[in-house]
């Protein structure tokens, strides 16, 4: 009966030293879930759910992300989840569970350069974010280390040492985490942004611009003019769907591609995309669509949580319609229907500049001497719709 009860003891003790912590010291409590699953309770019962986006080490992204994130290996780690935004918000949950305990100092440093940086990097575009941050919580429970940013950072930590304590309450507070119901998008993307109460000039300052030459008669003239100031400028006289890869633009001082601009450029709530012109030409609809929802791919990526308007293309004046056989309105058409289609599949804002403009199917001799690139007040009329036809 002794030679029992010792495996049994020795059993327990080889257990406990590998559940969370590894081969060096006391790895204090040890969670009997997922730490995937102890933040989703921890969310739940704090109300902290401004960081929606959560993958835990079980998930195949996992250690891609952390890496990218973070700059740590998963490789360190018996388990581990984050929980970060898909919008420009700072808040964010990160639990670690290191197997070495000695890799705990590793974690807490990767989480300070982490949030330093971010600071650094919001300072400019998300001032707002930079308080918050600086109040991020670090701290460790044995082999476990948190990271907490949130406007209720106190009521964060104390329901994960709650949960710490009383892990017979996580399964079900995670369970009704992840079975909230979402909020219902009932928009209809099928149809063109209606018009709504104006915003002010300043909806722009946190958007991001991607265009062709008319895009960028858009921007000169907003800056010259004084209407707004854009968050980033990224079009680009030439520009198309497809050589975004190809084509530079400046970027905080720095040359680099327009794809890279959209990834490194800064934070975006909006975007606003108008290219089709060049592209009237090509002969290959199907090959212009993917293009487009390459692109709104990429800006989803860089920016998961931002508004993004594709703009139709605006009808030609008689002169740009003598000047080539590609240059119809019958083509412009033609393509603001496969934009149409982008916008419907990818669930993007579909804004109408066709229709803002057109006299008889065409642009009016004196809004564009070329009939392509519209002077000073047609601009200004567009600025002006694009701000009454906004989605909240």
């Amino acid at each position: 009966m002794k030679r029992v009860i010792c495996v049994l003891l020795a059993l327990t003790m080889m257990f406990v030293l590998c559940a969370c912590g590894g081969n060096s010291g006391d790895s204090g409590t040890v969670l009997e879930t997922s730490v995937k699953d102890f933040i989703a309770a921890v969310q739940q019962n704090s109300g902290a759910k401004a960081a929606d986006k959560l993958v835990g080490m079980e998930d195949d992204d996992f250690a891609v992300m952390l890496n990218m994130y973070l700059g740590i290996d998963a490789g360190i780690l018996s388990d581990g989840a984050m929980a970060i935004p898909t919008s420009t918000a700072a808040n964010e949950i990160i639990v670690l569970c290191v197997e070495d305990s000695d890799d705990v100092a590793t974690v807490k440093k990767a989480y300070e350069d982490h949030v330093n940086q971010t600071i650094m990097s919001d300072e400019r575009y998300f001032p707002e974010n930079v308080a918050l941050l600086e109040q991020a919580v670090i701290y460790e429970n044995g082999n476990y280390v948190m990271l907490i940013v949130d406007e209720n950072m106190a009521l964060v930590k104390s329901a994960m040492d709650q949960l710490f304590s009383a892990q017979d309450l996580i399964p079900s507070l995670a369970e009704d985490f992840y079975t909230a119901e979402p909020v219902a998008n009932d928009y209809d993307y099928d149809k063109p942004v209606p018009g709504r109460e104006t915003v002010g000039s300043d909806w722009f300052s946190d958007a991001m611009f991607i265009g062709d030459s008319r895009m960028k008669g858009i921007m000169n003239n907003a800056e010259s003019n004084g209407w707004f100031t854009p968050g980033a400028d990224l079009s680009l006289v030439g520009l198309t769907v497809s050589n975004i890869y190809t084509e530079y633009v400046t970027v905080n001082g720095q040359s680099m591609t327009v794809a890279d601009g959209i990834k490194q450029s800064g934070k975006f709530t909006k975007c606003y995309i108008l290219l089709g012109i060049n592209e009237l030409g090509w002969g290959s609809s199907e090959r212009f669509i993917e293009c487009y929802k390459e692109l709104v791919g990429l800006v989803k990526s860089a920016h998961p949580e931002a508004q993004i308007y594709i703009i139709g293309n605006m009808p030609l004046g008689d002169k740009a319609v003598e000047s080539g056989d590609w240059l119809t309105n019958d083509n412009v058409v033609r393509f603001n229907e496969y934009i149409k289609q982008v916008a419907s599949e990818e669930e993007v804002y579909y804004i109408d500049a066709y229709n803002l403009l057109q006299v008889d199917g065409r642009l009016p001799a004196d809004a564009a001497n070329d009939g392509i690139h519209v002077q000073p007040e047609v601009s200004k009329q567009l600025v002006e719709y694009l701000m009454s036809h906004t989605v909240g």
